[in-house]
């Protein structure tokens, strides 16, 4: 995620996660709560600002 945009903030990784198979988020501006998606089965790298 390279964008503080509204429409990314507010993403259903619910169902993101049921379409894709290796469920990595590389956030580039650190607008997500990294517990929140790793409680989801996500990996996440935090790298922005």
């Amino acid at each position: 995620i390279g964008t503080e945009w509204n429409e990314f903030r507010a993403l259903n990784f619910t169902k993101i996660k049921e379409k894709i198979k290796d469920a990595i988020i590389f956030d580039l501006r650190n607008i997500y709560r990294s517990a929140e998606l790793e409680e989801l089965g996500f990996s996440y790298y935090g790298i922005g600002k």
